[in-house]
């Protein structure tokens, strides 16, 4: 049995979805292409979701949520299936985020991680 979204997944685009979610969220396109090349898929622009790893649609996720400027930003497991250097990327991400005032709630990164991305005064 296909999943519901399947067919939209074999036509949508990073590019569709960040123009609706600029649009949506006061975004601008040129911010978040930015996010997506900082994340190394910028090159996938114009492909098909559907066609994207699972690490891809992860970061693609990932630089959503980023979009704009969010009082909140929930992120589920943000440092499953990305690579290292993605990691890096996101963590500077959360980082920059928190300091122009975003908060994160992602109540599935380790305390490990939380201490290289926030002081404890932060938490």
């Amino acid at each position: 049995m296909q999943k519901p979204n399947h067919c939209t997944r074999l036509f949508l685009t990073a590019k569709d979805l960040v123009k609706s979610y600029c649009k949506t969220k006061g975004g601008l396109v040129k911010d978040a292409r930015g996010l997506l090349q900082q994340l190394y898929i910028d090159d996938a622009y114009e492909k098909p979701v559907g066609t994207y790893s699972s690490g891809m649609v992860k970061k693609l996720t990932i630089a959503l949520a980023f979009i704009g400027k969010a009082r909140w930003i929930l992120l589920d497991e943000p440092l499953i299936t990305i690579d290292a250097n993605a990691v890096e990327v996101v963590c500077a991400m959360i980082r920059e985020s928190y300091h122009q005032g975003s908060r994160l709630l992602s109540p599935l990164i380790s305390c490990f991680m939380l201490t290289n991305l926030l002081s404890p005064e932060q938490w």
